[in-house]
């Protein structure tokens, strides 16, 4: 994923990550109080924000919202009343505030119950830790498995964010850098080639040696509160806070504080919390400079009583308690509000409200809101007069219905409640998509949910059962709606779920009858047994996997009824289909009904083959730790990769019986296949046996040389846009080609563990570029699946192009391979054609994809049954189709009942390549394409297409989101242009070094592209 999509996303990452990621010099910050919480489902939580400029003053801002991520674990009001969900999970509760056209960001977390365990957690130590510039910081990591079984770490990838920061080498060793700030150190560490992450806060940083200290009094009395909780926040980019609890004295200290300007704030049960100096709110509050080694003294609170509000939420029909309504006290002067959300039995108190008149609205999910006494707005609400430190009880308000839909969710076998069920509840449109609301199901199992009036279908479905449609139907074509009347509840839409059915067994070793912990067991799931509606509404799920524990027994839960056909794997062993068959065609289907377990099934694996080498530097034969060695069979069905240790030696285990070629590479070295070869076609295939070992395979890299062209970057996993950073996850071994425009020879590069690669040696001349790896969506540079569509890269010789980054969506999964070869021409002029991209879709969906080698032929796996057809794309080629002309003349491929799909024959019309194939003088398309060069110093070339008369505009921004440079703002005729920046601002000065982001705006197109400036 690249261009448009992936310049604006990494825009918002950097802006999203608050005053982790932005520049330092940044003149204002945001801060939210409190900055980290912990809730029961349903609690709820008050959060303040506010804008200081650098000397802790607070300053006006012209637009203010909060944001949940994700916002399916609550809701916050408009002044920043957060009510948690009933699922548990980490919320992030973001402050965007703007201010002379500026967004700034601040950023709170909340964590609501427990959330499920990890089955695998990294952990990185220290988990958080201040480093002064210019000195180092050791990190380690731990891995955390559940049932405490063991596992191997293959590789680290260690990783900072924001750079600036510093920099860690492959040890985990952190060098600061000297500028002051904060961000996080993160681990990506390879296992069973999966990867997982884990990460530390780090700041950049004087020590923290300061401290805070006062006292906590009555105001009334002058007598100490002892328990006071004292919170103290640093304001600004590094973000820093500290707790306190006042003694028997009233007296707290808050130590071990960094530089910096802070807000203090107490509060006492009972009482009004209170900012220093004296003021109730972060607007008012008076920020401490606190230094290095300071002992900030003196900072008392006397706390004021505060007034409170009490009653009960019912029902206004029958006096039902109503659980989780959300109460509000509006403060008639100020217009400042207290929340609170009812207990268990209807009840609430809203505490600490300063003396003054109160109006107090209820709402609450199935029920029309309303002021106290029975009023519909605020000019006809009974006011209540707070005379603190009294009680105002009784205030009760009883609720009318409003148009909602409630019900049940409970187990089909024992009738227990199913808490945390989910319910979607559809509302049909014509010519228009469906609208879907969606509510939680309680502990007990209960849910409601304030819909307008109308007919509906609705679903429910939870963890571990099987969903369905009301009443009891399995698809939405069968589905019973449901009727809302006006300010009624449609009451008794209940759903009784199905358990789902599981899968267990035993793996053990062949020759020993040990048994194999950590071993892994996949079901995948052929054909469901009903019309796979219900499935969709689970995501799809297709692909269920568990591991083995210390006897080597395992258990597959949550099974749709259905056809499966089970694999098994471990370290050091050939994966074995059930019952003991080394292939799909041969494997025993399992099948699964609702609410059963099947047993029984066990497998007995065997010990493959293995190859064993040492990676050698050419020029005087010392070792090379570190180098990726890649090992795959000739027929393409089997790929791995291994690591050479301290010693240069690298093993690869696990090998089924067959011939394979082998590629090293390190980083400084020209890579090689085996034995001492450029070329894969060149390569010395080595024979693996059974339970034997080939040792001997090693390798001599000569040091590299820039020679001719070079094309370098990165190919990661595609963005997830609910991370919470812009380390992105590395592809090890993905492939990456160079292919020329015109006739000569292509190139080729596997990345590296942190998904590096460098194409070297490269002839001058016009390239398109693509990259795939298994279990991935191939692509073509800049994120295309045509080649004709491709960025085209101009090599020079001794230039090297960099940030030809790849971010590849995965595939889908699955135990079916289709395999084919693909050609071009005609007749006897039929050529093989190397490095076409192979995609299939099934019910026009992208499920995967392969790469066909010098012969022409491809093998694409991991792919679940169904029906496919195949589109193929290379260079030189029209794009093609398997058995048609277009996709949807297209043949299709039966992948089912264990069979795949071989000798899938792709014979495409051969174009040419050459100047005809270049762009015509005017575009079809708008397009910003990379600035050349990129790093840059001081200037840089930016191209971009126009293929009709536009108003454009061309701007830069830095990474707070400020325009720096406008290079074009004006009316622009149809065809290629080209622009120089010069690394000049708008007012003439020189840009600093570092990230900026180059956007392209024209009517509705936007397209943006990062450029590194560096001095």
């Amino acid at each position: 994923m690249r261009g448009k999509r992936f310049g604006i996303l990494l825009w918002l990452m950097l802006l999203m990550a608050g005053g982790m990621a932005l520049a330092q010099t940044a003149p204002f910050s945001v801060a939210v109080t409190p900055e980290r919480v912990f809730l029961k489902p349903g609690e709820g939580v008050q959060f303040e924000a506010q804008l200081f400029d650098a000397k802790g003053n607070a300053v006006d801002f012209n637009d203010f919202r909060w944001i949940v991520k994700p916002d399916s674990l609550g809701e916050i009001s408009d002044d920043g009343f957060f009510v948690a969900g009933k699922m548990p999970g980490e919320a992030r509760i973001i402050a965007v505030m703007s201010r002379g056209g500026v967004r700034y960001y601040g950023e709170a977390v909340v964590v609501i119950g427990t959330p499920p365990p990890s089955r695998i957690k990294v952990i990185v130590t220290p988990k958080d830790v201040v480093v002064p510039p210019g000195q180092q910081q050791q990190f380690k990591v731990t891995v955390v498995v559940q049932n405490n079984a063991s596992v191997t770490i293959d590789h680290i990838r260690w990783a900072v964010e924001p750079g600036f920061l510093g920099k860690i080498n492959s040890k985990g060793l952190f060098q600061a850098g000297d500028r002051p700030g904060q961000g996080y150190v993160f681990a990506l560490v390879e296992i069973d080639n999966a990867v997982y992450r884990g990460r530390a806060r780090i700041t950049v940083s004087e020590r923290p040696t300061a401290s805070i200290s006062g006292t906590v009094t009555d105001e009334n009395t002058g007598e100490p509160l002892i328990g006071a909780h004292v919170l103290v926040q640093r304001l600004g980019h590094i973000r820093w806070m500290r707790t306190a609890r006042t003694d028997s004295n009233g007296t707290y200290t808050a130590g071990k504080l960094i530089p910096g300007l802070y807000v203090v704030r107490a509060n006492a049960r009972g009482y009004l919390p209170e900012y220093y100096d004296g003021v109730q709110h972060l607007s008012e509050a008076t920020a401490l400079q606190v230094s290095a080694n300071d002992s900030l003294t003196g900072i008392d609170f006397q706390l004021g009583h505060g007034g409170a509000i009490a009653g009960l939420v019912a029902t206004e029909s029958d006096s039902l308690p109503i659980q989780g309504a959300l109460v509000t006290a509006v403060h008639v002067v100020s217009q400042r509000k207290r929340h609170t959300v009812t207990r268990e039995d209807g009840s609430y108190v809203l505490n600490s409200l300063p003396e003054g008149d109160y109006a107090v609205f209820v709402r609450a999910a199935g029920y029309k809101g309303e002021f106290y006494d029975n009023a519909n707005s605020l000019n006809d609400a009974t006011l209540l007069r707070v005379t603190p430190p009294d009680t105002i009880a009784g205030i009760d308000v009883y609720l009318s219905a409003g148009s909602a839909i409630a019900g049940h969710v409970s187990d089909a076998a024992d009738g227990s409640p199913i808490a945390h069920a989910l319910v979607k509840i559809i509302k049909p449109r014509d010519h228009r998509p469906a609208r879907t609301f969606l509510a939680i199901t309680d502990k007990d199992g209960n849910y409601i949910k304030s819909v307008p009036p109308g007919r509906y279908f609705v679903y429910a479905v939870a963890r571990g059962y099987r969903g369905e449609f009301y009443d009891d139907k399995p698809t939405i074509t069968q589905a019973d709606t449901v009727e809302v009347l006006e300010n009624q509840h449609t009451t008794g839409i209940d759903f009784d779920l199905v358990r789902l059915g599981s899968i267990s067994g035993r793996v053990t070793d062949e020759s020993t009858g040990e048994p194999i912990a950590n071993a892994t067991v996949i079901a995948f799931l052929e054909h469901p047994a009903v019309t796979p509606v219900a499935v969709a509404n689970e995501q799809h799920i297709r692909k269920f996997r568990a591991e083995t524990d210390s006897a080597g027994n395992y258990t597959i839960k949550n099974l749709h009824a259905g056809k499966y056909y089970v694999l098994a794997f471990a370290r050091g062993y050939l994966p074995e289909f059930y019952k003991e068959a080394t292939n799909l065609g041969d494997a025993t289907p399992v099948e699964v009904q609702d609410s059963t377990e099947v047993t029984g099934i066990d497998f007995t694996l065997s010990s493959g083959g293995s190859i064993k080498g040492t990676v050698f530097d050419a020029q005087d034969s010392t070792v090379l730790a570190g180098a990726v060695v890649t090992v795959r069979s000739l027929d393409h069905r089997f790929r791995k990769r291994a690591y050479t240790d301290q010693n240069g030696v690298f093993r690869v285990g696990g090998l089924p019986p067959g011939k394979y070629i082998l590629y090293a590479k390190a980083k400084g070295y020209k890579p090689k296949f085996y034995d001492n070869v450029d070329r894969a076609s060149e390569a010395t295939p080595v024979a693996v046996e059974p339970g034997q070992e080939v040792g001997g395979i090693d390798f001599y890299l000569p040091r590299f040389q820039t020679r001719l062209g070079t094309i370098a970057g990165t190919v990661v996993q595609e963005p997830d846009t609910s991370s919470e950073s812009s380390v992105q996850t590395p592809i090890v071994g993905a492939l990456v080609i160079a292919i020329p425009t015109k006739h000569g020879q292509a190139y080729f590069d596997f990345t590296d563990p942190f998904g590096n690669y460098r194409i070297t040696n490269i002839k001058p001349g016009e390239y398109v570029v693509l990259a795939w790896a298994p279990g991935y969506l191939g692509e073509f540079y800049d994120n295309v699946r045509d080649w004709k569509s491709a960025t085209r890269i101009e090599v020079k010789s001794n230039e090297v192009i960099e940030g030809i980054d790849f971010a590849l969506g995965k595939a889908e999964e699955g135990p079916y391979h289709i395999r084919g070869v693909v050609r071009r021409g005609m007749g006897q002029n039929r050529r093989p054609v190397y490095g076409a991209v192979v995609y299939a879709f099934r019910a026009g969906k992208l499920a995967g994809s392969a790469v066909t080698d010098e012969n022409g032929e491809f093998v694409m796996t991991g792919l679940p049954a169904g029906r496919y057809k195949i589109k193929a794309s290379g260079v030189g080629m029209m794009t093609s189709f398997y058995g048609g002309t277009t996709e949807e003349a297209a043949q299709e491929v039966d992948l089912s009942n264990g069979q795949s799909a071989e000798n899938i024959e792709i014979n495409a019309e051969e174009v040419a390549t050459g100047m005809a194939d270049q762009p015509a003088a005017v575009p079809d398309r708008f397009q910003l394409d990379q600035n050349y060069p990129n790093p840059f110093n001081p200037e840089t070339t930016i191209r971009f297409a126009v293929p009709y008369p536009a108003h454009v505009t061309l701007r830069i921004y830095n990474i707070l989101g400020q325009v720096v440079r406008t290079l074009v703002d004006k009316n622009v005729e149809a065809g290629y242009h080209q622009i120089q920046w010069d690394g000049r601002l708008d007012n003439g000065d020189k840009a600093a070094s570092g990230l900026y982001i180059l956007r392209l705006e024209a009517g509705d197109f936007v397209q943006s592209r990062r450029m590194l400036l560096m001095k």
